[in-house]
């Protein structure tokens, strides 16, 4: 089912991230890697008048006091697959979303946002999101309606980097420690559900279920996020876990990144896509050759696929409302 109220709509994955998957480097089930011991319509963001102590610049040089920024708005600039199912980052299919998805967030057809609504340093506390945006660059966003979701209430640390940026090619963070940023973490239970949504230039969704009732984008559960910013918190650093149900994978028909339709109104008319765009598969399809992972299994109660990334992304100029 195409909906989208045929206007506008959002990025896959949104974030992807999950309570209880490994890191694929062996990592304990459920806990993530502990980095410290080692056109649209929009609205201007207006930050709060609650300072917190903090270098004022990534040389750490000098020490200041910033205005805390929120609400602010983060956009994905970087996705690097580290694990899907029981394979690491090196399998065919994960490199193949990991180029896809690469390809869809250069050009504003995948964008995943973090939105931080507030926060309560003396409490060690903050209000989050995930959302998908659409819109032709990072100033024009909107979000996509489907992936709006209640807010998550998530751990804050003022004066710790647990993340930070990654030299080598093709990876987006790295574990840290440090004392030039902040670091939230996020944990959401199995039945909380992130959606991601992604969508070509001429609307049409590269994720798209039969189901009238389930919104056109990848469901990630049992979320687990762990993101770092840098001194002026402009910039991100993370990772993100998550399960990705196989029920749920046999039931959404993607394009990954390219329908071969030529616009929304061009749909399958039978089959398991029926009433998806033209040239959409099954996921679960797409995935052959990757099996459910033990982990996300166990924490679902039914077959899933662990899904682990790292990431990078930048702040927007404003904060995007609703699509409407």
């Amino acid at each position: 089912m195409i909906a989208r109220a045929m206007s506008v709509g959002v990025s896959m994955l949104g974030l992807l991230g999950a309570l209880g998957c490994t890191n694929g480097e062996g990592n304990e089930p459920n806990v993530l890697p502990d980095p410290s011991g080692g056109s649209s319509t929009t609205s201007t963001s207006t930050p709060s008048t609650t300072t917190v102590a903090e270098a004022s610049s990534d040389s750490g040089s000098e020490t200041g006091m910033l205005a805390d920024p929120t609400p602010a708005t983060y956009r994905f600039d970087c996705v690097d697959i580290q694990r899907i199912g029981d394979a690491d980052g090196t399998a065919i299919q994960a490199q193949l979303l990991e180029n896809t998805w690469g390809n869809d967030i250069d050009e504003f057809k995948l964008n995943i946002m973090l939105e931080v609504e507030s926060r309560d340093a003396a409490a060690g506390e903050a209000q989050l999101g995930i959302r998908s945006g659409v819109g032709p660059d990072a100033s024009g966003l909107c979000s996509e309606e489907n992936t709006i979701s209640e807010l998550i209430s998530v751990a804050f640390v003022g004066g710790e980097t647990r993340w930070a940026a990654a030299d080598a090619d093709g990876e987006c963070s790295v574990p840290a420690a440090g004392t030039k940023g902040n670091s939230y973490r996020m944990e959401l239970p199995p039945e909380r559900v992130v959606y991601i949504y992604a969508e070509d230039d001429d609307t049409t969704t590269f994720n798209c279920t039969p189901d009238e009732a389930v919104p056109d984008a990848v469901p990630i559960r049992a979320v687990q996020a762990e993101v770092s910013t840098n001194a002026s918190e402009d910039t991100i650093w993370g990772t993100l876990d998550g399960c990705l149900l196989e029920s749920d994978a046999a039931a959404l028909c993607s394009c990954l990144g390219s329908c071969s339709g030529s616009g929304p109104d061009d749909v399958q008319t039978e089959g398991d896509c029926a009433g998806c765009p033209t040239g959409g598969t099954p996921l679960g399809v797409l995935l052959g050759g990757v099996n459910p992972s033990d982990n996300c299994t166990t924490v679902m109660g039914a077959p899933a696929y662990d899904l682990t990334i790292g990431f990078n992304g930048r702040r927007l100029p404003n904060v995007p409302t609703a699509c409407g």
